[in-house]
């Protein structure tokens, strides 16, 4: 293991006063509910970028990025209602239509 404060979770805790890894574990917590829900994988990705600054200095950040998983939805028929809406009940001469075809 790495020496004192080379650490790699010790550094990070300390980049932008411990809000890089907050929002990892946020969207950590947000990827494990929707892989659940969806049962397809997800992901959290943290970029560390370290830039010189100075002569001697080192200049830290970070970014947080996540993909959750697209849950799927089934589909289902409707008619179109009144003022545009969207309604189960089928227009009265489709409904005889049906009638008909069922005698």
């Amino acid at each position: 293991m790495s020496e004192g404060n080379s650490h790699f979770l010790a550094a990070l805790e300390r980049v932008d006063a411990g809000r890089v890894v907050e929002e990892a574990d946020a969207r950590l917590s947000d990827v494990v509910a929707a892989v659940g829900t969806t049962g397809k994988a997800g992901s959290v990705n943290v970029k560390v970028t370290v830039k010189p600054n100075g002569e001697f200095g080192l200049e830290v950040s970070a970014d947080v990025a996540s993909s959750l998983p697209k849950q799927t939805f089934g589909k289902s028929f409707f008619f179109p209602g009144k003022g545009n809406t969207l309604t189960r009940t089928p227009p009265e001469h489709v409904a005889r239509d049906l009638m008909r075809q069922e005698d």
